[in-house]
């Protein structure tokens, strides 16, 4: 996030909210009861002074392997690099170097391994309104933080004085293809600006730069011939959306639509796979003095862009700073809202048919803002940020957590018995977690002496039972084997089975 919008976002002022409970649907058919809670985090300059501290990116490794980086410092003086990281109990503190600048910034990260962590950024000279910026990019090789040498082009702007350059976003495809975007920016006009990493050095790698101004947010990799980077531009004098791809050659721009007839923003893009990238931001929903920024999502199915449709609390300001999502049918986004007198967290879901807001805490009586979101799996989701009490702002890291059915069925029992002049099977279908599983479809071959086999299939009861059943005419054995089973959004899993088959003999 840029110093500008920084700015803008601290003008509200917040209310605390508490914590409720919201139930949501996982890909696989498992329900899931699950929390967004707000997790302590650490905070430099703790021991005293005018410091405020952000998280403004996330990046995972594993469930015990995730960064969050950001920046601290004294807003208009000097600020440093932040960097965070979750063990799988807490967070701590991780020393990262600045850039040759006194106000410096961490504002993406990307991880391939727990010894290959990226951050990008910039380092600007002081103080920020008439500052120089740098490009800053710095490694985590699994003992420490480096800076890493970083371009800086002065391509010929026509707006005038010193070329500034920023580094918003970074997206990591393997260890030798490693991407990053932002802008080359003078005193009236800027263009898009994307560097590249082989495994030796980073250099600038052409990009489009529609408009007399335009600007990469973020960028996000489905392989090294797919690679997604958002950002806007300006347009007959309007701001609208800007979206480029990489095809494993070259970059170019791809037709994207606009939230309405005003200025849009687009802040992240997370892609999914080829046919499922999200992109998400906000644009201008009501012109004039009493303007009115709303919630923007748009989404990509391997053909084009749409818009589609976000909700927002109320009529004040709504704004969605980051997106991530685990399958079609399970993805968040995150930021803010405004009450017209405090600043509040949102984040919303996407269930596969429409994104709906879902409950989440407030850290501070007036500000709390979550700026990005990672999903370490469709229960286990990070999101980071920052929050106020009067003076100074603090780090904020929530997490959702949920506990789910298991979405795997097994045959957890197979009882023949005779019953009269019949000779009946009883199958007991559960979850991997041993629940009963009703409704499902079970299939069964009965083997009988001096008779043709027959195969039947019977939906299991309320206590998960799928009772067989057939004429014992002939003494001999009877084995039931079970040969499927299947349950809407279920997977069964035959190699967990108690038991495949089992016999009664007839006397």
């Amino acid at each position: 996030m840029t110093e500008s919008s920084r700015r803008v976002s601290r003008a509200a002022i917040l209310l605390v909210a508490g914590l409720l409970l919201g139930s949501l649907a996982v890909p696989g058919g498992a329900a899931c009861a699950g929390a967004w809670n707000i997790v302590s985090s650490p905070n430099q300059g703790e021991a005293g002074g005018d410091f405020d501290n952000e998280l403004t990116s996330l990046a995972v490794v594993s469930a015990n392997d995730v960064w969050a980086v950001g920046d601290w410092g004294t807003y208009g003086a000097a600020r440093s690099t932040l960097a965070l990281h979750w063990n799988g109990s807490s967070w701590s503190k991780v020393a990262t170097p600045n850039g040759s600048n006194e106000v410096n910034w961490l504002s993406g990260a990307a991880a391939l391994a727990s010894n290959d962590v990226w951050a990008v950024g910039s380092t600007a000279t002081n103080p920020p309104e008439q500052s120089t910026s740098k490009t800053l990019i710095e490694h985590w090789n699994g003992s420490a933080w480096s800076v890493v040498t970083s371009p800086n082009p002065t391509p010929p702007l026509s707006g005038g004085g010193p070329v500034n350059n920023q580094l918003l976003g970074v997206a990591a495809v393997a260890p030798n293809d490693v991407w990053a975007v932002g802008q080359s920016t003078d005193f009236g006009a800027g263009q898009t600006l994307i560097v590249h990493w082989n495994g030796t050095a980073w250099s600038v790698v052409p990009s489009p730069h529609p408009g007399t101004y335009s600007v990469l947010r973020s960028i996000s990799a489905v392989s090294a011939n797919d690679i997604w980077a958002v950002g806007t531009y300006y347009k007959d004098g309007l701001q609208v959306t800007l979206v480029e791809h990489w095809n494993g050659t070259k970059w170019s721009v791809v037709n994207s639509p606009n939230d309405g007839p005003f200025l849009q923003e687009l802040f992240k893009v997370r892609a999914v796979s080829a046919n499922d990238v999200w992109a998400v931001g906000y644009h201008l929903a009501v012109f004039g003095v009493n303007q009115v920024y709303q919630t923007s999502i748009f989404h990509w199915n391997g053909t084009s862009w749409s818009v589609v449709p976000s909700p927002d609390v109320n009529q004040e300001n709504n704004y969605l700073w980051s997106v991530a999502g685990a399958s079609a049918s399970d993805a968040w986004a995150v930021g803010f809202y405004d009450t017209g007198f405090e600043l509040k967290t949102m984040t919303q879901h996407w269930d596969g048919t429409a994104w709906t807001i879902q409950p989440s805490p407030n850290a501070s009586t007036y500000i709390d803002e979550l700026l990005d979101v990672a999903m370490v799996s469709p229960t286990d989701v990070w999101s980071v940020g920052h929050s106020t009490g009067f003076f100074t702002f603090m780090t904020l890291t929530e997490h959702f957590s949920a506990s789910c059915a298991s979405s795997a069925l097994h045959v957890s029992s197979i009882t023949p018995s005779i019953v009269g002049n019949s000779v009946r099977g009883a199958v007991a279908v559960a979850d991997s977690a041993g629940a009963s599983i009703s409704g499902a479809a079970v299939t069964v071959t009965i083997s009988r002496p001096g008779a043709a086999p027959v195969t039947q299939t019977k939906p299991t009861n309320s206590a998960g039972i799928a009772t067989f059943s057939t004429s014992a005419r002939s003494p001999g054995t009877y084995t039931f084997t079970v040969t499927n089973v299947t349950k809407a959004a279920f997977t069964y899993d035959p190699a967990a089975n108690a038991e495949n088959s089992d016999s009664i003999n007839v006397p």
